[in-house]
């Protein structure tokens, strides 16, 4: 007789929730350049315009819908910390990421990703209007 717990399979992890991050406080919040990466874009400057996109339809939701799912920061690129350069960035809400992949080329990424982006249609960490 085999054990049920040794023999059922693990929850699996979808990409999108393997880069997810938390503050301090326990609140989830993922960077833009990490999902840029898993909605299949290589160059930030491409991104940069469908975070603008999103960024438009977020304001639509309210005065502050926008400064609680985007924060814009900027922090070291990866190539360019040796040579001291800033890169952009963002932190998103879940429904920051969401209204990002809305917005993205979905060519570029399969649908499955969309629908883990939609999985929680109440965003954890800041809440949008």
């Amino acid at each position: 007789m085999t054990n049920p717990q040794l023999s059922a399979p693990g929850p699996e992890i979808s990409a999108f929730e393997s880069i997810k991050q938390r503050d301090d406080q326990g609140r989830e919040f993922w960077h833009a350049r990490d999902l840029m990466t898993l909605l299949g874009y290589k160059l930030w400057q491409n991104f940069e315009r469908v975070i603008t996109e999103a960024i438009a339809i977020c304001q639509q939701e309210g005065d502050n819908a926008v400064a609680l799912n985007f924060i814009a920061i900027t922090k070291n690129s990866p190539g360019a910390s040796s040579r001291g350069r800033k890169g952009g960035d963002y932190i998103l809400t879940r429904h920051a990421c969401y209204l990002v992949a809305e917005s993205a080329d979905g060519r570029k990424y399969s649908a499955p990703t969309l629908i883990q982006l939609k999985g929680a249609s109440n965003p954890t960490w800041l809440p949008c209007v």
